[in-house]
């Protein structure tokens, strides 16, 4: 996540807020807010948005975050409050449903976190260094709370859920297995639940 905000401090966001959560994670989350919620209202002319995070899984950290005391109560309050007024007013399902006829989908990469810890330590970026084993199951455990079980937020859209442990190749085979089904959501009118991949 590049910003002018980053440059002034020559380190991304990410390695501040990992090195010191404590002093950045109010700060980050605010920051990631208004960078999703400039993805979800930016007019594209594709006919889909294909987002790896979005205003609605920024929850899950605000979540983890309340959970582990890294914020402050006024600091989870502030975040919650602008997430609601983002949801309320920038009218994002809307926009994305009607403006641009696109139907939001959330596909959930359903992954072990000691899966993701591999893959992390293999791609080794510098901010990465200091996310711990725990931080990534404190997360998993919230995003199935969320998505899997379905028991936490209310969800903007269907669920699709995708075995993310697989290898590359193996994944790629099955996006093409259930491409259509991310992108012709139209013509699944009976479909306002979860899927399992």
């Amino acid at each position: 996540m590049t910003s002018p905000a980053c440059k002034l401090y020559k380190r991304p966001f990410t390695e501040l807020m990992y090195t010191d959560p404590k002093r950045y994670s109010f700060l980050f989350q605010s920051y990631v807010q208004l960078t999703m919620l400039q993805l979800h209202t930016y007019k594209s002319a594709m006919p889909y948005k294909i987002m790896e995070r979005s205003v609605f899984s920024a929850r899950c950290f605000i979540e983890n975050m309340k959970r582990t005391k890294l914020l402050e109560d006024v600091e989870v309050v502030v975040l919650e409050d602008w997430y609601d007024w983002c949801i309320q007013n920038a009218n994002i399902v809307t926009d994305l449903i009607v403006i641009s006829y696109i139907y939001i989908n959330i596909v959930y990469l359903r992954t072990s976190p000691d899966v993701v810890y591999n893959r992390m330590k293999t791609r080794a970026r510098k901010e990465e260094n200091s996310v711990s084993l725990e931080y990534l199951y404190q997360l998993h455990n919230i995003h199935d709370e969320w998505l899997y079980d379905q028991t936490l937020f209310n969800l903007p859209a269907p669920v699709l859920v995708i075995d993310g442990n697989k290898s590359l190749e193996e994944m790629v085979i099955q996006f093409e297995n259930c491409k259509n089904l991310i992108f012709n959501r139209k013509k699944e009118k009976n479909w306002n639940g979860k899927k399992i991949l």
